[in-house]
């Protein structure tokens, strides 16, 4: 995938590997912008989707 290919470090290569096995998305996000977590768990918005 373009995560692993590209180099992108947001996540253990060996967590993206399985998680793009099972097809499972990731969602990336600042855990440091405060309410973020809320507005991801609500679907809000406010992070990137990677598949």
């Amino acid at each position: 995938g373009e995560v692993l290919d590209r180099g992108l470090k947001f996540m253990d290569a060996t967590a993206i590997a399985l998680c793009m096995e099972h097809r499972l998305p990731v969602i990336v996000f600042d855990l440091q912008e405060e309410g973020m977590i809320k507005r991801i768990i609500r679907g809000e918005g406010g992070g990137s989707i990677v598949h």
